[in-house]
Parts: structure tokens; C-alpha cells; sequence
């Protein structure tokens, strides 16, 4: 077998799990279509280290949209009180769940307040934090064990990072909507702008 030719259709076959999220189902295929083996080491790696890599990009674009909505807080003429609450409570969620990924314990309480000059800083050393993290993490699949609600709850640390990320884009929302009338211009905080802005591939 020539590996450059097994790795071209491996690798095929680990994009196609991506899409359809069923490995065994992945491996029939394959023996079916394929006379070569499958080697599922292989496959499972690239796969982890996909999923690790997309966890590490969620990350990266929360720090990319809390920069620019940080930025737009700090030359509002008067940024509204609640806009600031919010933008410390997205930064106090996530050190809280970056602590619980970690199994350390919870420094900071979810409706911490912070100056926007701290949410500068915040928002770059929880970046740091997170993608240290993941990056000595591996398996984004492995399960985390924490207290929710006074009960004892556990999930994937990739679904960890998913929560974290949506959890700061909906009260980013809700601060842009605040900043209506106090910024001349409100920032775009888009997805796809980051994806643009900064390819991953």
C-alpha cells in the first residue's frame, strides 16, 4: 500500500464522518467502496483534531467579536450601564466554564463587574486560557463533570466551547442594541465576517 494514496482516501473518508456523524456507518462505506483497509486510527485522530480545531476557531472568534464590541463600549459617548454589565458577564461565564473544563476552582461569580479596561484584559487572557487548553486537550469528546444548579451534571468539553461561544454572541447582541444612539457607528460582529476576516483553512 502507498501511503500517500491510503492518507488521500483516509482522508476522504474523515471529512465524510464530519458530514454525516456516523463512523461505523463511515467504515461499511468504505470497506464497500475501498479493496484497501481502513485505518481507523488514522481516521479517529484526524477527526479529534478537526473537532479540536473548530473548538480552538469558536474561541478565536469570541475574542475577535468581544474586540470589537469592547471597542465600540469605549468610545460611546455614554455607554449604557447595562451594556458594561453585560459585557462583564460574558467575561465572568466563561472564565467560570473554563474553570469547570479545567476541574479548578470557580474564581469568578457570573455577575462580576468589571471596567471596560478589565474586559481588555480579560478577554485576552481567557483567549490564551481556552486554546491552552484545548491544545492539551485531546479529545474535545471527553467528558467534563461539573455542579449546575446544585446538581451534579457532566458533557463533551467541545459542547463546553459551543455554550461559551453562543452564550457571548446573544448578550453581544443584546449590548449592540444598547450602543443604538450612543456610537456613531455599532460594530458588526458577523460570523462571516470573521471567517472572511480570517480564514481557517
Amino acid at each position: 500500500m502507498q501511503p500517500v494514496e491510503h492518507k488521500h482516501i483516509v482522508v476522504q473518508g474523515w471529512r465524510w464522518i464530519l458530514d454525516c456523524g456516523n463512523y461505523n456507518r463511515q467504515r461499511e462505506l468504505f470497506h464497500t467502496e475501498h479493496s484497501k483497509p481502513f485505518d481507523d486510527r488514522l481516521v479517529f485522530v484526524n477527526h479529534i483534531n478537526r473537532m479540536r480545531d473548530q473548538a480552538i476557531r469558536i474561541i478565536e472568534y469570541d475574542q475577535w467579536a468581544n474586540t470589537r464590541v469592547i471597542a465600540a463600549v469605549a468610545r460611546a459617548k455614554e455607554a449604557p450601564d447595562r451594556a458594561i454589565e453585560l459585557l462583564s458577564h460574558i467575561f465572568a461565564v466563561s472564565s467560570i466554564w473554563l474553570s469547570r473544563a479545567k476541574r479548578e476552582a470557580e474564581v469568578a461569580k457570573r455577575f462580576d463587574r468589571y471596567t471596560v479596561e478589565e474586559c481588555v484584559v480579560r478577554n485576552d487572557a481567557l483567549t490564551t486560557g481556552w486554546i491552552q487548553f484545548l491544545k492539551s486537550n485531546a479529545d474535545v469528546n471527553s467528558i467534563m463533570k461539573f455542579q449546575l444548579l446544585g446538581k451534579s451534571s457532566e458533557m463533551r468539553v467541545l459542547d463546553c466551547v459551543q455554550h461559551v461561544g453562543m452564550h457571548g454572541t446573544y448578550h453581544r447582541g443584546q449590548i449592540v442594541a444598547l450602543l443604538k444612539g450612543h456610537v456613531d457607528e455599532l460594530p458588526a460582529t458577523d460570523y462571516v465576517l470573521f471567517a472572511l476576516a480570517k480564514p481557517g483553512y
